[in-house]
């Protein structure tokens, strides 16, 4: 049902234009109402992708890190043969 509601009568690739045009409305009807501003939606939204880049970066150590010490307890540096 969702699916109808957001499909485009005139193309079904698309979004409606309904649908398109309420999700740009509710963004700022969103910022009146919680009284935010754009220089807090910015830092707000810089934090979120600099505490991505962290996590990543974290998981991306941790894997190396992981990969390594398997190899040193398996003793193979190298694929098989």
């Amino acid at each position: 049902m969702l699916y109808e509601l957001t499909r485009s009568s005139v193309d079904p690739r698309a979004l409606s234009l309904a649908f398109r045009g309420f999700f740009v409305g509710i963004i700022p009807l969103l910022m009146w109402a919680t009284g935010l501003t754009e220089d807090t939606i910015n830092t707000l939204l810089d934090q979120a992708q600099e505490f991505i880049f962290l996590a990543l970066s974290a998981y991306s150590v941790g894997a190396m890190f992981i990969g390594l010490l398997r190899k040193a307890y398996v003793g193979q540096w190298t694929a098989k043969e």
